[in-house]
């Protein structure tokens, strides 16, 4: 029997993958875990010459490590010095630039070895990098119940966050600037500083909603304010993955780009992609999704550079066994992460497909293109969309193929309007007008179509047998077609 190499890297990946994610739902003896792994190493030099055999034994390798380096990861991020439910004075020093709500302040600081959450007054505003004082009480993030579908505790844990201080003495509250701070700080507030001043710059060039909007285009909408109105309009049509950093709108983002690039040769195209990724992570702050989003783009766009050379399903669980090394947890909690994921593998291996039905065969190459894309990267996204969010758009693909095409220029008008803003207000002022043009039929589109009143259907359900379920029809689908492009 005939097993590549190939076969064995996807083995221990996809065992690895699957330990991290089934430790979440099963006690895990290290003890047994380390018994298991030689036992599992002897059978392999006993069954060495056993091709099939050996695979089988690589796979389960890589769910016994899988298991084990989840359970070690846990032991050592739930260690640190915290007392929960108790009122106390608190200090630290906040972590990355605060999210502004329109009551609140949300800030991550460093506190006695681990990261808490604490909920500020919207005045004074606060920086990356100052140290806050105040005294109040730690809640354990296990101890959050669940609302609806969603598990906020479990969610600040996926984000290696230890403790949530939720109603602080504000009477208590004192901020202070370090004196000095490390070269990594000060690389971190040059960023954030830098975001910040694009943000301003588009605010002056745009009139709301429409600077709220491109802001929300570029940047994401962690930071800014899209007016409730539009935000709906984005749920009912399935288009708000244009202004949410992760991979999911990364993806057909890039892909939109390799269109636009198309007129140049396939390395220059990618190179022009790469610069995009690496001024939008710098734009947005690169946070952590961020660089995860630019990331998996930079991988679609090697991908289309490679074409077949490239084995996409070896590219795609690498690049998420290499994240999960630094965060785990995410497999579980972080819909961001699942999403890139999913949509990065729709965009591989369910656009293909849809591109061989004969309706869609007959389309342009362009809104074919478009077309498959996005479909490929819903379908994927599909079940973890409608359990996380409980709303299923009917307009969805039509929406998408109107505005897709028209995302990539907006975006990039709207970063040379902001970037012209910096360096001269009018500069700005008359890049933003041509900017304003594209807003307005994206916002008009959007508008239209989420007033119909069966652009939507709400499916909210605790239930999650059907996941999987569904995810084994698509793999079964794939493979038929896959049999097919053989014949």
């Amino acid at each position: 029997m005939q097993i590549g190499r190939s076969k064995f890297t996807i083995g221990v990946l996809i065992g690895f993958l699957s330990g991290i994610f089934l430790a979440n739902f099963m006690p895990i003896n290290l003890w047994w875990m380390a018994r298991f792994l030689i036992v599992l190493i002897v059978l392999m030099l006993v069954f060495w010459s056993n091709i099939l055999r050996r695979l089988i034994i690589f796979c389960l390798l890589g769910l016994v490590l899988g298991l084990s380096y989840f359970k070690i990861y846990d032991l050592r991020a739930s260690y640190h010095q915290l007392v929960y439910g108790q009122k106390m004075a608190i200090s630290g020093q906040i972590q990355e630039p605060p999210k502004i709500k329109p009551t609140q302040i949300q800030a991550i600081i460093s506190y006695n070895g681990a990261k808490i959450l604490v909920n500020l007054p919207r005045y004074p505003e606060y920086q990356f990098g100052d140290i806050l004082s105040f005294k109040g009480e730690i809640t354990d993030p296990k101890t959050i119940k669940p609302i609806d579908n969603f598990n906020y505790g479990q969610y600040l844990i996926g984000q290696n966050i230890r403790g949530w201080v939720k109603n602080p003495d504000t009477d208590t509250i004192t901020v202070r600037r370090p004196p000095r701070s490390s070269n990594s700080v000060k690389f971190k507030k040059t960023i954030f500083q830098t975001s910040q001043k694009f943000q301003e710059s588009l605010t002056k060039t745009l009139p709301e909603p429409y600077a709220s909007f491109q802001i929300g285009l570029i940047l994401g909408n962690r930071t800014t304010q899209i007016p409730d109105s539009l935000t709906s309009a984005f749920n009912r049509t399935g288009t708000t993955h244009i202004i949410a950093v992760s991979g999911y709108n990364i993806t057909i983002i890039i892909s939109m780009l390799a269109l636009c690039f198309a007129l140049f040769s396939r390395r220059l195209a990618f190179w022009l992609t790469l610069i995009f990724i690496g001024i939008f992570i710098v734009m947005t702050g690169a946070s952590a999704s961020v660089v995860r989003a630019g990331i998996l783009g930079g991988l679609v766009a090697w991908g289309r550079l490679e074409g077949r050379r490239i084995n996409h399903l070896i590219l795609l669980l690498f690049v998420t066994f290499i994240m999960l090394l630094f965060n785990p947890y995410q497999i579980h909690t972080d819909a961001s992460f699942q999403l890139s994921f999913l949509a990065f593998a729709g965009l591989i291996y369910v656009s293909p497909m849809i591109q061989n039905f004969r309706i869609v065969s007959k389309l342009p190459e362009t809104i074919r293109a478009v077309f498959s894309e996005t479909m490929g990267a819903q379908i994927a996204c599909f079940p973890i969309l409608v359990y996380n969010f409980g709303i299923i758009s009917l307009v969805a693909p039509i929406v998408n193929c109107l505005i897709l095409p028209f995302v990539p220029l907006s975006m990039l008008l709207g970063f040379i309007a902001g970037i012209g803003g910096m360096i001269w207000l009018k500069l700005g002022q008359l890049l933003a007008d041509i900017a304003w043009i594209i807003l307005k039929y994206i916002i008009v589109v959007e508008t239209y179509f989420s007033q119909i009143s069966w652009a939507a259907i709400s499916f909210k359900t605790a239930e999650w047998f059907w996941i999987p379920i569904y995810y084994v029809v698509i793999i079964l689908l794939i493979n038929n077609n896959h049999e097919k492009s053989k014949i």
